[in-house]
């Protein structure tokens, strides 16, 4: 068994070609290379073990690069140019949302300021 795990990132697509069996442990060692990187760039440390380098294993992987467009076909960016429309997923499924959206905002917004409020007043205290 093949299987084609898609990666995107920025304007490319990179298909990586696994056996059935390596997937889970080939994409584990992939999103722990993409995390290690991404934070090394930043300058933070990174948990990584030398002993524990999967970096040949990584490199091993096939891949093939093509854009967005080539995957997707013409039209894939076209997102600009759409306008959502609810009543096919009432109509086909007899889904509504129960949440309008101003009532959406306002809970995510009561939310971060209950989650998050307290350790930037401690941050500030701290900076101040």
């Amino acid at each position: 068994m093949r299987t084609f795990i898609l990666l995107v990132w920025r304007q490319t697509c990179r298909l990586v070609l696994l056996q059935g069996y390596q997937i889970c442990r080939q994409l584990c060692l992939l999103l722990i290379h993409v995390r290690n990187n991404s934070l090394a760039a930043k300058g933070l440390p990174t948990s990584q073990n030398p002993s524990n380098n999967y970096s040949a294993a990584a490199s091993s992987l096939s891949t093939l690069d093509v854009t967005l467009e080539d995957f997707y076909g013409k039209g894939y960016d076209d997102s600009d140019r759409r306008i959502p429309d609810m009543t096919i997923l009432t109509k086909q499924l007899g889904w509504k949302p129960r949440t309008s959206l101003d009532e959406l905002v306002d809970s995510t917004i009561q939310y971060q300021h209950q989650t998050y409020s307290h350790a930037i007043k401690k941050e500030q205290l701290q900076n101040w």
